[in-house]
């Protein structure tokens, strides 16, 4: 596989080749997580790129943050080096300080042995399954929510386009759909615009230990979801999910249809759905009860009669909500 895929270094930071089979694909698919994860812990500085390569210790991407001067002709880390110790004056010459103190903080080999790679997620520089697994997940979160605050951001409709027919550009103004007063971030629309305030003023409960996060809605979001525990702590999450769910449908409706928001209404909205998943668990929960209960008296069931087919269904009937 390295013959045939790797049979130059450099392709490694190519796409990924049309013909490739699966598995390489599905490797090539993990190769941005496995360079931000690996570092190289410097012995010679003989292989680790000055440039490129993360051997910084202390940073979130493990790299130098100087930008390279155009005259420099700097290429590894072994030329940072003289006589087993860093050399102060090329550091203070072509980096910014903070980068040279943290040069300078990396202990040198003085045998002069070999760079090595370490994995830069567990503290004994192993790799395991795990840590990449969660370092994979966290991207992927905030990967997920920095593209909400981007559509929230940048996604209009143009009202004068939509009166002449054409068809919505995804492109307009980032302000506030409601207010129309600041830059409409996920905080701002779902919690300091002057609607959504209001909203949850009125709001059945609040979640007053959490205001101090309301700058940062992950942060936000998890500390709620770590209510999950207490009691009534689900039907808390359940109704605030409504809640939040109920303001974007009302911020849609004030973009796209022009009709102003009420957060008495978008209040009472969130409180019938609530009560409804509310009653519909309860109800489903006992009607489990009652088939777990019937179901040792229920007859088992037989093959059907040669040359004569059989179709088996089911179904569930709520008579409190009134639906199947």
């Amino acid at each position: 596989m390295k013959a045939k895929y790797l049979a130059q270094p450099q392709n490694w930071d190519r796409d990924t080749p049309i013909a490739a089979s699966w598995t390489w694909k599905s490797i090539f698919g993990t190769r941005l997580l496995v360079k931000r994860g690996t570092g190289k812990r410097v012995g010679n500085g003989q292989t680790v790129d000055i440039w490129k390569d993360n051997w910084i210790h202390g940073t979130e991407e493990g790299r130098i943050k100087t930008q390279r001067d155009p005259n420099c002709t700097l290429g590894k880390v072994e030329e940072l080096i003289a006589d087993g110790e860093w050399n102060h004056e090329v550091l203070n010459r072509w980096f910014i300080a903070e980068d040279v103190q943290r040069i300078k903080a990396i202990p040198l080999s003085i045998t002069g042995c070999q760079d090595r790679l370490y994995w830069r997620y567990t503290k004994s520089g192993v790799f395991t399954v795990k840590s990449a697994y969660d370092v994979a997940m966290e991207t992927r979160q905030y990967q997920h929510m920095n593209r909400l605050r981007r559509d929230s951001g940048s996604t209009s409709y143009d009202q004068q386009n939509s009166r002449s027919g054409k068809k919505r550009t995804g492109k307009g103004s980032p302000m506030c759909r409601s207010c129309g007063e600041e830059v409409e971030t996920l905080e701002h629309m779902f919690f300091f615009c002057d609607t959504a305030e209001t909203t949850w003023k009125l709001a059945p409960l609040q979640w007053d230990g959490l205001k101090e996060m309301r700058g940062n809605f992950v942060k936000w979001w998890e500390g709620m979801l770590g209510a999950k525990k207490r009691e009534q702590g689900q039907e808390h999450i359940a109704l605030t999910v409504n809640i939040l769910w109920q303001i974007w449908k009302a911020r849609n409706r004030k973009a796209f249809e022009e009709k102003e928001a009420d957060p008495r209404k978008t209040v009472q909205k969130a409180i019938v759905e609530w009560d409804e998943y509310t009653e519909t668990q309860k109800d489903i929960a006992g009607e489990f009860i009652q088939q777990t209960t019937n179901s040792c008296k229920a007859e088992k069931w037989r093959p059907p009669p040669n040359n004569s087919i059989r179709i088996n269904s089911d179904a569930a009937f709520s008579q409190n909500m009134e639906r199947t």
